[in-house]
């Protein structure tokens, strides 16, 4: 090929290239919806006609051969989405097991917690029972009813004082003996 045979050539590519362009662009952006993507396939289009040898050889119709090659180069990005939003999908799902996963996990241990903390409590009521009547009261009136050793001790005609000591004798109590039970 000589250079004005090439000259020529680049003469008739550019005039199909401004004829092409954009029918090619609305065309395969029809289908994809992405301009950027619909002018890379269009620009891609065009050097594989240029690299071509039906440019020269008139083997093929051109804007038949520019159509079919950017269809295909359409085809293979939708293609390459499916691919990808099922991957997404999937993804997706599995997260969702493993969400509904974690929150079975986290109500069957909160129910155990639950059950562990209504043991334990069942354990203290035991204690409970087993100290001496006014320690008893005195014990229920602090930690059941939530009342200060100063209105305990008005309730029960005794001194402040006295409420507390016999407080920490009932706890110090409860202590010693729920870790006698746990084991």
């Amino acid at each position: 090929m000589t250079q004005s045979d090439e000259i020529k050539n680049v003469a008739e590519f550019d005039k199909l290239f401004k004829k092409y362009y954009v029918p090619l662009l609305a065309f395969v952006n029809s289908y994809l919806h992405n301009q950027a993507e619909a002018a890379d396939i269009v620009q891609n289009t065009f050097i594989k006609l240029w690299k071509s040898d039906n440019l020269y050889k008139g083997n093929l119709s051109v804007k038949s051969f520019l159509y079919t090659v950017a269809r295909n180069f359409a085809l293979d990005i939708l293609r390459h989405r499916k691919i990808e939003q099922i991957y997404i999908d999937q993804t997706k799902e599995q997260n969702r097991i493993k969400e509904i996963e974690l929150e079975e996990q986290a109500l069957r241990e909160f129910n155990a917690f639950e059950q562990e903390q209504k043991h334990i409590k069942e354990k203290i009521k035991i204690l409970v029972m087993k100290l001496p009547l006014s320690d008893r009261k005195i014990f229920i009136l602090s930690k059941y009813n939530n009342l200060t050793h100063s209105e305990i001790a008005e309730i029960l005609n005794i001194s402040p004082k006295t409420v507390e000591k016999r407080l920490k004798i009932s706890i110090l109590f409860i202590k010693r003996h729920f870790i006698i039970i746990i084991i």
